[in-house]
């Protein structure tokens, strides 16, 4: 099943007709009470981080069920901004100064901002402590069509060599630990391809 895709934004509106599509994507898969409860907060996380954006920050929210029984939540935005914004974008996704990047989900933000501030032509901005989780590729279409990937699965493999050496500089692995998405999440995706941004949070109850 694949929910109806809800158009979200900063100032709070399609926030409920988000969660509403979830509750039925929980009801359609007969999820027990607290695997509906911890798809819930993954939903609410994802949110939370469309309104953390900028007041004026719009994007789109689907969530989905695989036949192999996987939860699948999808924030998609797209980078098409004029010049001013997408300068007020960089600056701050790639300012060591945003005090809102702080924590897991926080960083998973910057990220997000990132690639809605340069597209897929230049992420110059990743902070160096989500180096780990990123890979990038050239699609069929040749190498002006570049996609960045960070994954969270990546980055918990990267964290745990830098552990083994004592060389987590950053206390990743705490933060980790701390974070509710990360601790339900399969993997979290923030995918920029061209014009598009998008986050996937992967969950199976």
């Amino acid at each position: 099943m694949v929910t109806d895709t809800i158009n979200v934004s900063s100032d709070g509106s399609g926030r409920e007709e988000a969660l509403l599509e979830t509750e039925k994507l929980a009801d359609y898969i007969s999820l027990g009470s607290k695997q509906r409860l911890r798809l819930r907060l993954l939903a609410e996380e994802t949110l939370g981080l469309v309104a953390a954006i900028s007041k004026d920050f719009t994007a789109r929210y689907r969530a989905e069920s695989l036949e192999t029984g996987k939860c699948i939540i999808h924030l998609e935005a797209d980078a098409d901004m004029d010049y001013g914004k997408r300068k007020e974008f960089i600056s701050v996704s790639t300012s060591g100064k945003n005090e809102a990047s702080k924590g897991f989900m926080g960083k998973i933000r910057s990220l997000f901002e990132n690639g809605l501030g340069h597209g897929s032509e230049e992420l110059s901005g990743v902070p160096a402590y989500m180096e780990m989780g990123m890979t990038g590729s050239a699609d069929m279409q040749g190498a002006n069509n570049i996609m960045y990937i960070w994954s969270l699965e990546n980055y918990r493999e990267g964290i745990s060599g830098s552990s083994d050496t004592g060389e987590d500089e950053f206390g990743a692995g705490d933060e980790l630990e701390k974070s509710i998405v990360a601790s339900l999440a399969d993997d979290v995706k923030v995918a920029v391809s061209g014009n598009k941004v998008e986050l996937t949070i992967e969950y199976t109850p």
